[in-house]
């Protein structure tokens, strides 16, 4: 059972779009059709409504006064079924592809992992080095703070020994 276009392979038609429900994204189960002209699966419109307070189309916000009576839309049931036998008829043609590949990504999925562990090993290296450099920086400031207390210091016992005399 096709549950989404994205068990297809390569990127998809705007035609596919119109075989989707906009509230689950995925190809219509029991599709009708409400007043606005919106198409969604019977079950995803039904439980939109049950949720919200007011019955209103989730695409357009049209509001209605009365819940629309829904009726499977054949034509779009038909269309939809077709679109699944199809959709499913390349998702296997392209398994066998797919087994190929597999080895390819398989040795790219390694290589990006050995890469974030360098960068992993890099970025904490680069802390440590972050973190020494931020002590020797309050080790300078706390050194600089002190000799600017004492020439302080001395400057007022200086001026306390002029006044003195």
């Amino acid at each position: 059972c096709l549950t989404s276009t994205e068990n297809l392979s390569g990127p998809q038609p705007r035609e596919y779009n119109q075989f989707l429900c906009s509230i689950c994204l995925d190809v219509f189960t029991d599709p009708v059709s409400i007043p606005c002209g919106h198409n969604f699966c019977k079950t995803c419109i039904t439980e939109y409504w049950n949720i919200n307070v007011q019955c209103q189309c989730p695409v357009c916000k049209r509001l209605y006064n009365m819940r629309p009576e829904l009726q499977i839309n054949t034509f779009i049931s038909e269309m939809a079924a077709q679109f699944r036998q199809s959709a499913q008829q390349k998702t296997s043609s392209s398994s066998s592809e797919q087994q190929d590949v597999k080895p390819e990504v398989h040795q790219m999925i390694q290589k990006r992992r050995l890469k974030i562990e360098e960068i992993k090993a890099s970025v904490q290296l680069s802390n440590k080095d972050a973190d020494r450099e931020i002590a020797e920086g309050v080790q300078v400031f706390t050194a600089l703070k002190e000799s600017v207390e004492r020439g302080f210091l001395f400057t007022v016992l200086t001026e306390s020994c002029l006044l003195r005399r």
